[in-house]
């Protein structure tokens, strides 16, 4: 591929080639030359931001010898479709012992949408 390819593809923020190829064929950008799709083609800073960590390794044991010593909690929402009873927010509590016990909650509005009305 020629040099005047790969300034296009860096000017354009590193974009695929198929956007490329897109542009370049409805010709949207101007001065863009005429570029064909390529799947292998990828600069370096492409490949470089590809590059994935690799993850913890898995543990055969349980490290936790007694229930709710280690708890995974995670707030989500606000959601598109409310509850039965108005709520928006969720609140889901696992604990990472040998007897997985999860509790749900169900929360009307947030902490943080609690204290910007409170304003």
């Amino acid at each position: 591929m020629n040099d005047k390819k790969w300034v296009w593809h860096r000017r354009l923020g590193h974009a695929n080639w198929r956007l490329i190829s897109k542009l370049s064929k409805l010709q949207l950008v101007k001065g863009l030359p005429n570029i064909n799709y390529h799947l292998d083609a990828l600069c370096c800073a492409c490949q470089k931001g590809k590059i994935v960590k690799s993850s913890f390794k898995t543990k055969d044991i349980v490290s936790t010898s007694r229930p709710i010593k280690l708890l995974h909690i995670d707030l989500f929402g606000p959601v598109n479709t409310v509850s039965l009873y108005g709520s928006k927010y969720g609140l889901v509590i696992v604990d990472g012992g040998e007897v997985r016990i999860m509790l749900m909650m169900y929360l009307v509005t947030s902490a943080l949408e609690y204290s910007l009305k409170k304003k």
